[in-house]
């Protein structure tokens, strides 16, 4: 009996000991968009939240954005997380559809929820496209909290957007050449 005593005391501490990993959710927000038209420039954030026990921080990490490059090209990428020892952001193929690894470091630690970074895009043709994020699993801009033993990796969650762009409808285009067919008139009755 002491034996199995022993067992549940030594399985409920080890229980209690137990802790859970910290983690961080990435999402893009706005979550869907639609844009009306080509050549139209629109921007995104993307935001994180990190989730961990007690004071720990998050101390670095990056991320890659995916999309495509038929329908959305990217014009300029900021990382906006804390970045007192370094940031990059990124390298942005437009060919591929690849944002690749958009990091940053700093001493002073995330907590709770922050901005990680605003993307403009312009419009270069018709349809849907999903934003996607991804760990980029660099070895410089790697996850990781001041959690003993510094560095303990954190998991990385991420959701994705979409994106329609749309042609401009033809109610418009009607409209427009209505006003200028009655202007004309205007102007033609006023001679």
């Amino acid at each position: 009996m002491k034996l199995i005593n022993g067992i549940l005391a030594a399985a409920a501490l080890s229980a209690s000991l137990s802790v859970e990993a910290a983690s961080v959710n990435f999402s893009v927000d706005p979550s869907l968009t639609t844009i009306n038209g080509l050549g139209q420039t629109f921007s995104v954030n993307i935001l994180g939240d990190f989730n961990a026990d007690d004071a720990e921080n998050l101390l670095g990490g990056s991320l890659d954005l995916f999309y495509d490059s038929s329908i959305l090209n990217v014009v300029s990428v900021n990382v906006t997380a804390p970045q007192d020892i370094a940031v990059a952001n990124g390298t942005v193929n437009n060919a591929t559809g690849v944002v690749d690894t958009m990091g940053f470091s700093t001493f002073a630690g995330v907590n709770g929820d922050f901005s990680f970074a605003t993307i403009e895009f312009v419009t270069v043709g018709l349809g849907d496209s999903l934003l996607s994020l991804a760990d980029a699993n660099d070895m410089v801009f790697n996850f990781y909290s001041d959690k003993p033993p510094f560095g303990a990796p954190v998991d990385v969650y991420t959701t994705g957007a979409n994106v329609s762009v749309v042609p401009v409808p033809a109610a418009i285009w009607l409209f427009g050449s209505a006003l200028l067919a009655g202007a004309g008139l205007l102007r033609r009755k006023q001679k």
